[in-house]
């Protein structure tokens, strides 16, 4: 019988003769053999690499959570071929480890693999190698020990600090780890496509600089400045649209019914693109929410049926936990609230809060938004029910995306939004943020808006203006009210 070492060790010299290869496929387009565009994001894992080869950097355990299917792989991929090409780091220190096929094919934890390469490959142990030793774990939530793992290894290397790990996975890697994790660990998230991110790898269109600036900072000054801001901010993006011919209306639908992914910049195929994603759903229910959730695969037909439920849901649903219980065949209340749980850490769905105080805030219902309206179109056509016709359809894909652009700024150093909730009152507004200086409430639509549900957020919340995202070609203002056109919220 082979015993496990061996099956390891003839394991790690497949990846480290073969991730090469891997690499050059990932990092290229199938169909035509082009490098594939890189995402800004690319910019973060390499700036570490720079600030590790200089030994400046101290935190070495580097967590990039994210949804699947949005291209954190041949993110990794592409910093393995910088180390290799740029920093000169030879194969056999650049590990690229898959730790759900460590996990469920070989049956081997992390701590065994790295055992046996520290014995084959290194002929000796970490802590008496100096050399620089590169570390990518992807899909790490497969095992729940690579906290242990990499705070361990971090450990043993700290004399010559010359282990650099890069990890990824759904957002139940920031679970645990406690304050010695939190102390050697940076975390960054992978979100989904932006749609200027979309517009720059598909079209090459650059926003006029400090669009994404200007944005934030009127919503961080009283209604005369935003109005003067986001006048001239829209006016210079449409200069630019005008010059590029760009079909906007078109490129704006195609983003948010396919643009989620790095797949939708090279397929054109929309139903390929949404049959893509549905298969993505499959692999994150059957095999990523069983490792992290009490849920198991027995209620993987019960989590498909929520992520339905909510596509289905026009507009998002607002319900509580028992309508939603009673709305799905009376699923037990216990079962919602784990399914809610467990699609969250997978990066699927979003909460918004009522806006009230904290105290108020559960004893209410929050609503929920998939964190891409990709998600949202693909979960439709998967039953028929994509209706591209809709109107009411595009305006909640809008919404959905609005919500994503304001709650991934609220974690943004240079942001003025400290809170994004929602009015749970009768027709209020879709959303009311946070500022230093003041309230501003939101309400987005696909057609033309009146300002009826803003002004009565803002009678009811407190606000120092309120914004009607809306069908468009200028930025006017009514009273305390702005209406501007839908797209530019989709440039900070």
């Amino acid at each position: 019988m082979v015993e496990k070492r061996d099956i390891l060790r003839g394991y790690l010299s497949r990846i480290i003769t073969s991730t090469l290869e891997l690499c050059n496929q990932k990092i290229r387009n199938i169909k035509t053999g082009q490098l594939l565009p890189s995402r800004s994001f690319l910019l973060k894992p390499i700036q570490y690499a720079n600030k590790f080869a200089a030994r400046e950097l101290k935190q070495r355990i580097l967590v990039f959570p994210g949804l699947r299917g949005i291209g954190k792989t041949t993110i990794l991929f592409q910093t393995y071929k910088y180390f290799l090409d740029n920093l000169k780091i030879p194969p056999e220190n650049l590990l690229y480890l898959d730790v759900g096929e460590i996990k469920n094919i070989h049956g081997a934890s992390l701590n065994e693999l790295f055992s046996v390469y520290e014995e084959n490959f290194l002929r000796t142990n970490i802590e008496n190698f100096s050399k620089p030793i590169i570390l990518f774990l992807d899909e790490a939530h497969n095992d729940s020990s690579w906290m242990d793992f990499a705070l361990s290894l971090f450990n043993r290397s700290d004399g010559y600090s010359n282990v650099l790990i890069y990890v990824t996975g759904s957002s139940a890697l920031a679970l645990g780890g406690g304050v010695d994790l939190s102390r050697r660990m940076i975390r960054d998230i992978v979100y989904p496509l932006t749609f200027q991110e979309y517009l720059l790898l598909k079209n090459n269109f650059f926003p006029p600089k400090s669009t994404a600036e200007k944005i934030r900072i009127a919503l961080g000054s009283e209604i005369e400045s935003a109005e003067y801001i986001l006048s001239n901010v829209y006016l210079d993006l449409k200069k630019k649209f005008d010059l590029s011919k760009m079909n906007l209306s078109k490129e704006l639908e195609n983003y948010l019914s396919t643009g989620a992914s790095p797949i939708s910049l090279t397929e054109t195929n929309e139903n390929f693109i949404f049959k893509w994603w549905v298969n993505i759903f499959e692999k994150v229910i059957k095999q990523d929410i069983p490792n992290y959730s009490p849920l198991g695969t027995q209620s993987s037909n019960k989590v498909f049926a929520m992520l339905q439920y909510l596509a289905e849901s026009l507009p998002p649903a607002h319900r509580s936990i028992g309508t939603i219980s009673k709305e799905l065949e009376n699923m037990p209340e216990g079962t919602v609230f784990n399914i809610f749980k467990a699609l969250k850490t997978a990066c699927l769905i979003q909460e918004v809060e009522p806006f009230v105080s904290v105290l108020k805030r559960t004893a209410k219902s929050s609503k929920y938004y998939f964190q891409h309206p990709t998600i949202r179109a693909a979960l439709l056509w998967h039953v028929g029910k994509f209706n591209v016709n809709d109107n009411s359809l595009w305006g909640v894909m809008l919404e959905e995306m609005i919500s994503f652009t304001i709650i991934s700024n609220v974690e943004k150093p240079k942001s003025p939004i400290l809170y994004v909730g929602f009015d749970d009152s009768k027709s209020g507004a879709d959303f009311v943020i946070k500022t230093p200086n003041g309230n501003v409430a939101i309400e987005c639509s696909w057609g033309s808006k009146g300002a009826t549900q803003v002004e009565k957020t803002m009678e009811r919340v407190d606000c120092k203006f309120g914004i009607v995202l809306c069908n468009r070609n200028s930025v006017e203002r009514k009273e305390k009210v702005l209406f501007v056109p839908k797209e530019l919220f989709l440039f900070f």
